[in-house]
């Protein structure tokens, strides 16, 4: 009978406690729970003996047990702010999340300096689906301890969760740069890249991340994707062949594959990949979005519309992916000639997507740009010397044309088609930084300098020469948004051509409208904010 505390024989000794407590550490904890349920039934009135029983329960994934042990403890002490933490804990893993962050919230006000509280209350808010709550209590934990990596992760998905992809970026790169080797940060950060159009640094992150991380193929789908945005389908499937190679069994990869497939027109390709998946997984939310948006071209427009009107009135299935099914329905529906259940349906899905314009934002940028890329202004500006006309820029409104201009040009012998570059846009993102300004692009330009300017362009030349393997003459660059970026353009390259794809501002307006970006752009979710994004190019 081991010996009671002489202090207060109501409570058992700490030499008991700690004994218990060591015997769970070296891995014996069915043991050190028995030993310790013994404890609890000599000395009932001990709350630190419940609390380790509760804590030893935790180990065990006895939540129940965890849960009725902390609540016993908690009859015996005035306030505990890790008893209540422990308490929500084990009720977030029975699901009880509304319960969960009553306790979180309770030990947060007892100790209002608890990270790992406000952490934790994040992630019950995330789970309860009240995204900005959860945002507020992670702020407040990476406040309070600011290089926890697992919290400023946290940060970056709930804001990818909002379509925040800019902020989530930020919270990613500074989770990555404390723990170099946390994959699931580049799976996200791959993401948000994406979302933004930035594929080329995507592909740059995640390639990095693919050759030194061990485990990192999680990474391989997001690297895919990447390329097929591209449009280097070849090496998009090459991807998703490294993930079948990892995971045989991987449904995602076969749908990827897929997806890439349709994309290409090989539809009977593609078609006989997804009709057995879906027998095999008639629940895989991949096969069954990427099979009803392609159903048109597999000869099965009733079977798409069948599964996408079953998705959309299936509540649990998420607001951006009942987007998709509203698209391709309203893709189905348009080749039936049924117009306006059609428009119904792609005004549907454009509203799902959730996008925020701020129009006054973009209205001072675009007002910025002029302002700074004037007559006036880019005469007393440096050029950069680089007299080169290699560069072939073909911009204008997405859906304007610009594809197309590139695949009449880079069929020339002479010409490759670089696809939608992001390097004159990287520059301008960087120049504030590549100058030591305190001032934003394009406030900073008045601190241009020629060297700078070379610098850039050759960095640029460099990038083309090795995607074309040094053997062209001209090399295009696509990417439409580079029409807010002319100004920089002509202080880079003064010799370089230009392509102005236009197209009557309607068609451009209904063709965006009608078209589900892969990323998110935040004006072609609503006819005004087109309307608007169109009159501010137009000057």
């Amino acid at each position: 009978m081991p010996p009671e505390n002489p202090a207060n024989p109501n409570l058992a000794t700490a030499e008991q406690k700690q004994a218990i407590a060591a015997l769970a550490q070296r891995g014996d904890v069915h043991n050190a729970r028995q030993q310790c349920g013994a404890l609890c039934e000599q000395h009932p009135a001990d709350p630190e003996a419940w609390f380790l029983l509760g804590a030893i329960n935790g180990a065990l994934s006895d939540y129940p047990e965890a849960e009725n042990c902390c609540r016993r403890a908690l009859e015996l002490v005035d306030e505990h702010p890790t008893l209540r933490y422990n308490l929500a804990i084990a009720l977030v893993q029975q699901g009880k999340t509304q319960e969960a962050a009553v306790q979180f919230e309770r030990a947060i006000a007892a100790r209002p300096d608890y990270a790992d509280a406000y952490r934790e209350l994040g992630n019950a808010q995330r789970m309860a689906g009240k995204l900005l709550k959860a945002l507020s209590s992670y702020r407040r934990s990476s406040e309070l301890d600011p290089t926890n990596s697992i919290t400023l992760y946290n940060l970056g998905s709930t804001c990818l969760k909002l379509n925040r992809n800019d902020e989530a970026a930020e919270y990613l790169k500074k989770a990555i740069a404390l723990r170099p080797d946390f994959v699931e940060a580049y799976c996200e950060l791959g993401y948000a890249l994406i979302q933004q159009f930035k594929f080329d640094t995507a592909i740059e992150l995640l390639e990095a991340a693919s050759n030194r991380l061990p485990d990192a193929q999680s990474l391989y789908p997001l690297l895919a994707t990447a390329y097929q945005e591209q449009g280097d389908a070849d090496i998009a499937i090459r991807y998703y062949q490294k993930t079948l190679d990892a995971n045989p069994d991987s449904v995602d990869a076969k749908v990827g594959i897929a997806g890439v497939l349709a994309l290409q027109g090989k539809y009977n390709d593609a078609r006989d990949i997804l009709e057995p998946l879906l027998i095999s997984n008639p629940e895989h939310a991949a096969a069954k979005c990427t099979y009803a948006t392609f159903a048109h071209y597999f000869g099965e427009s009733d079977k798409g519309v069948a599964i996408a009107e079953q998705e959309i009135r299936d509540p649990g299935v998420p607001d951006r992916t009942k987007a998709k099914y509203h698209f391709a329905l309203a893709q189905i529906l348009e080749r039936k000639d049924e117009l306006d259940a059609a428009f119904e349906n792609y005004a549907a899905g454009n509203r799902l997507r959730g996008a925020q314009f701020n129009r006054s934002s973009y209205e001072r940028m675009f007002q910025a740009l002029m302002d700074n890329y004037s007559a006036e202004a880019l005469s007393s500006l440096p050029g950069s010397g680089v007299q080169t006309d290699a560069p072939i820029f073909i911009f204008g409104m997405p859906r304007s044309g610009t594809s197309l201009a590139e695949q009449i040009l880079a069929s020339h012998s002479d010409v490759y088609g670089g696809g939608e570059l992001r390097g004159i846009n990287y520059i301008a993102e960087k120049l504030s930084e590549t100058l030591g300004s305190k001032s934003h692009y394009p406030l900073c330009l008045n601190e241009l300098t020629r060297e700078t300017l070379n610098n850039q362009a050759n960095r640029y030349l460099e990038d083309l020469r090795n995607r074309s393997g040094g053997n062209a003459r001209y090399h295009t660059d696509k990417m439409p948004a580079n029409f807010m970026h002319l100004g920089l353009i002509s202080l880079l390259f003064p010799n370089a051509r230009l392509i102005h794809c236009t197209r009557d501002p309607r068609d451009t307006l209904l063709s965006c409208y009608f078209k589900l970006f892969s990323g998110e752009l935040p004006y072609a979710y609503s006819l005004n904010d087109l309307a608007v994004f169109i009159n501010c190019t137009a000057g």
